[in-house]
């Protein structure tokens, strides 16, 4: 009996290794594919496409049955991802993550990857301006906070288009019961839909103008308005601004803006799309998402002084 068992175990291994020897094979033709479409690229392309990216977590996703959770699905595929994008040219990430707030860098590098190299700053504007001068590719920021005395989105409103974007929101597997801890990725890349998205917009106001009335300009506009930010005029400026996430894919041009700011007139001196990331996916609260677990995958890069 115990050397049936024995037997069958030696057989159960063996077909372990041969699905092993197949994942390997078809992760080899997969990265010869990722070779083939950065030849096609034009110069100077980025390697990124984070709505692309959020796409095929959903498909592989919503496919997936079995024991193997879905959280670990999605990791195993943010490592391919990761790894495609190496694939194709330098990639770095700059990342806001302070010492008293480490789950940040977690996010991180759950979703850039265990290979990937991440920068932490103390500073989320010194993060977007490493993207601007080129020094990373990726600058991970904390989800905006009214607390936060000069906002790292305020340095983003502005008409340039070499201005980074908001392209991504991390965690991007999430559990039902929520989590405490979101962050937003930008880059120099195009913003594109994927089907289920959110926007932020930018209203930088002359005059003062309570938040349940531009809440209701935006819905009278065609914007579903979700959450606010307010930065208040400050000795430099006259003007208040206000970051409004709202529902669905919204282009620079979209002639929704210009309905808003048609509807509140003199009031409004400028309104900026700061771009759009893909809804995440969330799983059971049984099901563990990537970054539970607080654990440093791989020494820190630290700011440079």
């Amino acid at each position: 009996m115990t050397s049936d068992i024995t037997e069958d175990l030696a057989s159960l291994r063996r077909r372990i290794d041969d699905i092993d020897d197949a994942i390997h094979d078809l992760l080899m033709r997969r990265s010869e594919v990722v070779e083939r479409i950065s030849a096609h690229k034009a110069g100077g392309t980025a390697a990124i496409r984070p709505a692309r990216e959020a796409q095929i977590l959903r498909r592989i996703l919503a496919r997936h049955t079995g024991p193997l959770a879905k959280p670990v699905v999605a990791r195993i595929w943010r490592e391919i991802l990761a790894g495609a994008t190496a694939v194709q040219g330098p990639f770095s990430v700059a990342a806001y993550a302070p010492e008293d707030q480490r789950r940040l860098w977690d996010i991180c590098r759950e979703h850039y990857g265990g290979h990937t190299l991440i920068t932490a700053t103390s500073d989320p504007v010194h993060a977007v301006r490493m993207v601007i001068e080129g020094t990373a590719q990726v600058a991970v920021v904390p989800w905006p906070d009214d607390r936060a005395p000069l906002p790292w989105w305020s340095s983003l409103v502005s008409e340039n288009e070499m201005m980074p974007r908001i392209v991504a929101r991390l965690p991007f597997v999430v559990s039902a019961t929520g989590d405490d801890v979101r962050a937003i990725a930008l880059a120099q890349v195009p913003v594109e839909p994927t089907g289920e998205d959110h926007s932020f917009l930018v209203l930088e106001l002359r005059e003062t103008i309570s938040r349940s009335r531009l809440m209701e300009t935006l819905s009278a506009g065609g914007l579903t308005p979700i959450a606010c930010s307010t930065h208040p005029p400050t000795e430099d400026t006259a003007v208040s601004q206000h970051l409004v996430e709202v529902d669905g894919f919204v282009e620079a041009n979209d002639p929704r803006i210009a309905a808003v700011c048609e509807a509140l007139g003199d009031a409004v001196q400028r309104a900026v799309c700061l771009g759009s990331f893909a809804m995440p996916i969330t799983v059971p609260a049984t099901e563990r998402p990537m970054g539970w677990v607080s654990v440093v995958t791989a020494p820190i890069e630290q700011e440079a002084t």
